[in-house]
């Protein structure tokens, strides 16, 4: 007769050792039995077992194992190449695998020996393995019966009770309120490190002692009045009391006290809980904030656990922990009349991403989910959502359980952080945004001052120069006389002195041209304003200039704008400051050129300003203005960079000594800063040199 054990066939045949071949220990109640019936009735036995039982041989080769074992281990057992002892050990451990063969082969017993194993799909398995050698009748070790107690699922309990344990003592020792224990008598038996530091005395020198200890008398009788109060009732104390603390301060704490109980549920002692509420005593308003953030914190730790039956692939029984009143404003009694209430309070907007976690448990998937609900009170809760599968041992689902975590707080502290982090980003940038206009301002406002320094350089400049050019030209008025005179003398028949008398003559002239600058640059006499044609006026300094671009072969062409509005101008001034720009233009193009003359109107956008040379073009337009324009451009070699900053000084020039007077620019820009004007000298890129003049357009009347 046979009978299969697993994938091993086991024979029921009598084998020729007596019972302990067996691996039964001889004598006792056995040996009164029917060996078949016996070995029957442990094949039978081996079979319904929910421990995994493996049959050795004595090199440690597996020849046979029960149905549990095959859950074990799984597909391992069915590879023959496979089913050696050692092969089930993970590689670091078979070392300790060889030490329980060693003992085995000399006939001593291993017995409950916690090891990890490798089960089924690879996944390592904390067992207690129990192994007991099979003798023959002669004494020596014929093989061994392997016994494989599967205990990860304990394992894991173990875990989560001390993680449990440890979140609960980190929880207590580090709370903000003062936490203790009392016996029966009215002893200290535990308290927190916040009710230490609050008498100011460590743990070993609060054990054991009692209120009376710490507190005065009337303080203390109180205390313990209540402690009795407690332990009779068995019921919940509350109230708001005066604590002193060491120092003899008073203050007033929120307390909390609840009964202790052993296993058979007597009364056993007193818990109790309390807090400094003496500024909530001082203020109602701070009372009120302070009970809402106890309740707040009494809620956000209140999560519950559910249940889900499932038969068939389909849900039959559904279990709602206590806790879902808290966190759902339903109590479990709601869940069980109306079958639907949970899918109901899903969120609208949330309910196919619970329906597809709901899917993938269904498939043996399990991954946490945020979603909303709607509480009772028609509030949206944020939950968190996590899901267990639960398999039978052929591996079917039959269950879910889940855990249901209130993290309406939390989510709303994320949102407040977004919106702060929003504001602070926009703040930043707004201050960002302050920070460079303050510098602009104060790059300008340097400028402003550096401009106001070299006015005033130019104006002392300027009435030193006008001194000194009329004391010149009185010199120079005699001189002219002298030549004169000499001019009528008979020496003048001499060529020689012709031609002395002629140089001093041109030299006079030329001297008197540069006193006559100077005398326009220091000029301050008040100008002739009225309403002005620029292009006019452009034109007749042109026209004045015609023979000069003739003789320098230099093409003039006019681009000006029609209808253009006037301008306030004194009109021979502004003609002088043309001429000396062309002037300047027919010096630059030695060789002949052209030179360009355009005039256009234009409205100043808002935030442009507008530069160029002199001290009023700070404030001299605004948005919104409009304004008349004249560029000037010559074909000529350009103003080397590093003199660009130095034109407008008086006397700067770089033409040769008799050909310039280094005035022409500064004139221009003295008569333009009356006119409340500005003018601009850049090189273009194309080559040869642009001046730029901006007017501010007059009214039309």
């Amino acid at each position: 007769m046979e009978r299969k054990a697993g994938n091993k066939r086991l024979n029921t045949k009598r084998p020729r050792s007596a019972v302990a071949a067996q691996g039964f220990p001889a004598g006792g109640r056995f040996t009164a039995l029917n060996q078949d019936e016996l070995r029957r009735d442990f094949i039978t036995v081996a079979c319904c077992m929910n421990d995994g039982l493996l049959r050795l041989n004595q090199h440690g080769r597996i020849t046979g194992w029960n149905p549990a074992a095959e859950r074990i281990f799984g597909d391992l057992l069915k590879n023959a190449a496979a089913r050696e002892l050692p092969l089930l050990f993970p590689a670091e451990n078979r070392k300790e695998c060889a030490g329980y063969l060693e003992k085995i082969r000399n006939g001593e017993p291993v017995g409950q020996h916690e090891t990890v194993l490798a089960g089924k799909d690879g996944k390592l398995v904390d067992v207690e393995l129990t192994i007991q050698p099979i003798m023959t009748a002669g004494g020596k070790v014929r093989g061994a019966w392997a016994l494989v107690h599967d205990i990860t699922e304990h394992k894991q309990v173990v875990g989560k009770l001390q993680a449990s344990e440890a979140f609960y003592h980190s929880l207590v020792e580090n709370l903000p309120q003062n936490i203790f224990r009392k016996d029966a008598q009215g002893r200290f038996t535990f308290a927190n490190q916040r009710f230490c530091q609050m008498l100011k005395r460590p743990l070993e020198e609060i054990i054991g002692k009692t209120d009376f200890d710490f507190y005065p008398e009337p303080m203390a009788r109180k205390f313990q009045e209540d402690d009795r109060r407690v332990m009779e009732t068995g019921e919940l104390f509350e109230t708001v009391e005066q604590n002193q603390v060491p120092g003899g301060r008073t203050i007033y704490v929120q307390v909390c006290k609840i009964p202790l109980r052993d296993a058979a549920g007597r009364t056993m002692g007193v818990q109790g809980i309390f807090w400094d509420i003496t500024a909530t005593i001082e203020a109602e308003l701070a009372l009120k904030r302070s009970e809402e953030r106890y309740k707040t914190l009494l809620s956000s730790v209140t999560d519950y656990i559910y249940t889900v039956e499932l038969k068939n692939g389909k849900p039959v029984a559904t279990r709602h922990g206590p806790g879902c009143l808290a966190v759902t404003g339903y109590s479990p009694e709601d869940f069980e009349s109306e079958p639907y209430l949970w899918h109901l309070m899903i969120h609208e907007d949330d309910r196919d991403a619970v329906m597809e976690q709901l899917k993938r448990v269904m498939e043996g998937k399990a991954e946490p989910l945020e979603h909303r609900i709607i509480h009772r009170d028609g509030s949206i809760r944020w939950v968190r959502n996590t899901q267990v599968p639960r398999f039978d041992e052929q591996g079917r689902l039959v269950a879910y359980d889940g855990l249901i975590s209130d993290i309406t707080a939390r989510k709303e502290a994320e949102e407040r952080l977004k919106e702060t982090n929003a504001e602070l980003l926009q703040s930043r940038q707004t201050l960002t945004r302050a920070l460079e206009e303050l510098n602009k301002s104060h790059e300008e406002l340097k400028a402003a001052y550096a401009l106001l320094i070299r006015a005033e350089k130019m104006e002392s400049v300027g009435r030193l120069a006008a001194g000194v050019a009329h004391e010149v030209k009185n010199f120079l008025a005699t001189l002219l006389a002298g030549i004169e005179y000499l001019e009528k003398t008979p020496a003048m028949e001499d060529p020689n002195a012709q031609g002395v008398i002629k140089d001093m003559r041109h030299a006079l002239q030329r001297s008197n041209t540069v006193i006559r600058d100077m005398l326009d640059f220091a000029a301050s006499q008040e100008l002739e304003i009225s309403p002005e044609s620029l292009n006019e006026l452009i034109q007749r300094a042109a026209a004045l200039l015609r023979h000069d671009f003739k003789q320098a072969e230099i093409k003039v062409q006019l681009e000006l704008a029609e209808e253009l509005p006037p301008i306030l101008a004194d009109r021979n001034k502004v003609e002088q400051v043309f001429i000396n720009l062309f002037l300047n233009a027919i010096h630059a193009m030695e060789n002949g050129g052209t030179l360009v003359v355009r005039t256009r109107q234009r409205v100043l956008e808002p935030g442009e300003t507008v530069r160029g040379e002199g001290v009023r073009d700070l404030g001299a337009f605004q948005p919104g203005d409009t304004v008349v324009v004249a560029e000037i451009d010559d074909t000529g070699p350009g103003i080397p960079p590093e003199n660009l900053d130095k034109i407008f000084d008086p006397f700067f020039t770089t033409k040769p000594p008799g050909k310039g007077t280094g005035l022409g620019l500064a004139v221009c820009r003295k008569i333009l800063e009356m006119h409340n004007a500005i003018i601009k000298v850049t090189n273009r890129p194309e080559g040869g040199a642009r001046a730029t003049v901006t007017f501010k357009a007059a009214r039309r009347s």
